[in-house]
């Protein structure tokens, strides 16, 4: 087991429910999306691993052993202490560039910083975890993290500000709340369907546009047990979530044979899961729900490129040169490397020597570098390599090979109708400072960006973010061609 899952589950270890769950208000960062809270006393850790020996397989429960051991101690220590609970949020900047914020209720600030600090020790150095002190008790997080939590900028009304105390009497809830951004950013990347394994015929995607949050509560007493809240917009909503969900055979089924109950209350409705479905189900949703979430995540590193982009335009009355050239016509650098400074990376802008190549020997140590927001989740990659390229094929916006700043204007079939890059397929990722993109022949546009994908993660001239389905190699090319005259 790495370091980091070991530091995770010791700080998940510190939660106790001898007072009601307290009010995060003042503390919760406003982009957070999602919640969890653990209720130590009813927190076993031995029993836990043993219920979720089936779901985890064997493999990972073995490497979680020495975790357990010393989540049990430090269990102890804080129960001592009277720590009451703990909470972990999650925003989707923590996915590329900080960590979840762990925060901790408590009247005797000082006594628990002391048994923190040395589980802080072990935290890896790149986390940059500090533990700072709030009327709430005390936060542990990355700087950046805090300066969110602190200032409480921008917050918008959301179902996890909403709802997270309804959880407060189970072992461990998990609460997903939604605001419009989030709910938007959801709807790109959530599936029509489920997967064909889980047997359920429902589309979260239209669900989703009726939810306001979503929590898990488990409990482990006497036997592992979840009730699966869905918190709708208002009434109206609930009643057609319940039908949606009535409508779902395999559910029905479920509801029969393994004691499965579904209940509406006003704008609430309540699936109760009994132990043995638990695994049944959560197994295959546990992996779909981790590819969307990296999905997600690639719409918002996607997002960012395209505000540069435009933060570019707005400055120079273009966007970023493809590539650039010297006086002998040799290719020096990418239009990656000139949005730096317009992702907040200026510094390491400065660092590169713009009149030589992206392999000049000074150059090439800067590759190792790259900002995470030119990652992609989905995929692993070799340090300082991308998936994120422009398009180059027979008409396409970005073809040519010139330095020329490509303008607004210049995009006549319309910006919400002209793909600007995409995310590449993963074993056509490059080098994110050369010069290079994906060259495609437009008889086999299909094949070429799809690659065996159903869906290819695009982002538009005006700023968005789609997901394209294939349809034909004409209606692909229409939107890769910025003045090609099939928009009219």
């Amino acid at each position: 087991m790495n370091a980091t899952t070991k530091f995770i589950f010791s700080l998940l270890a510190m939660s106790a429910s001898i007072l009601p769950a307290a009010n995060l208000d003042s503390v919760l960062d406003p982009t957070a999306c999602l919640l969890a809270r653990l209720d130590l006393q009813k927190f076993d850790p031995s029993q836990v691993t043993r219920e979720l020996r089936p779901l985890l397989g064997e493999p990972v429960t073995e490497q979680l052993l020495p975790a357990q051991m010393m989540v049990e101690g430090t269990v102890q220590l804080l129960r001592k202490a009277g720590v009451a609970e703990l909470y972990v949020s999650f925003a989707l900047q923590d996915l590329s560039d900080s960590f979840p914020a762990i925060i901790i209720p408590t009247t005797e600030p000082d006594r628990v910083r002391g048994i923190i600090e040395p589980l802080l020790a072990m935290a890896p150095t790149e986390l940059q975890l500090e533990i700072f002190s709030h009327d709430v008790g005390l936060v542990v997080a990355h700087a950046t993290t805090w300066q969110r939590m602190k200032s409480q900028d921008h917050v918008q009304p959301s179902g996890l500000r909403q709802f997270y105390q309804q959880g407060e009497t189970s072992m461990l809830s998990l609460t997903l709340g939604f605001n419009d951004d989030l709910r938007q950013a959801v709807l790109e990347v959530w599936p029509d369907e489920l997967p064909a394994e889980i047997g359920l015929s429902i589309s979260p995607r239209k669900l989703m546009q009726d939810i306001s949050a979503l929590q898990l509560s488990v409990d482990s007493q006497p036997a592992l047990s979840t009730v699966f809240n869905v918190y709708c917009l208002d009434a109206a909503a609930s009643t057609r979530v319940h039908s949606e969900l009535q409508s779902v055979i395999p559910l029905q089924a479920l509801l029969q044979q393994f004691g499965l109950a579904m209940t509406r209350v006003d704008s609430r409705v309540s699936l109760s899961f009994p132990g043995e479905l638990i695994s049944t189900i959560l197994t295959p949703l546990f992996q779909s729900s981790r590819r969307s979430v990296k999905e997600m995540q690639a719409s918002n590193n996607m997002k960012q490129i395209m505000l540069a982009m435009h933060n570019f335009h707005d400055k120079y009355r273009g966007f970023p040169p493809r590539l650039t050239v010297d006086e002998q016509g040799r290719e020096l650098l990418s239009w990656r490397v000139f949005l730096l400074p317009y992702i907040e990376q200026q510094e390491l802008y400065t660092q590169f020597h713009l009149d030589e190549p992206w392999d000049s020997p000074h150059n090439r140590k800067l590759i190792d570098q790259m900002p995470q927001v030119y990652s992609s989740p989905a995929a692993e990659q070799k340090p300082g390599m991308t998936r994120f390229q422009v398009v180059l094929t027979d008409g396409s916006a970005w073809s040519g090979v010139d330095d020329r700043l490509l303008r607004i204007r210049d995009i006549i079939d319309g910006t919400s109708n002209t793909i600007c890059f995409i995310e590449a397929p993963a074993d056509q990722a490059v080098i994110w400072t050369k010069p290079a993109d994906l060259n495609v022949d437009t008889a086999t546009l299909i094949e070429s960006l799809f690659s065996g994908r159903q869906i290819l993660p695009t982002a538009f001239f005006d700023g968005s973010v789609r997901s394209l389905e294939p349809t034909t190699a004409e209606a692909l090319r229409a939107q890769l061609t910025g003045a090609g005259g099939e928009v009219q």
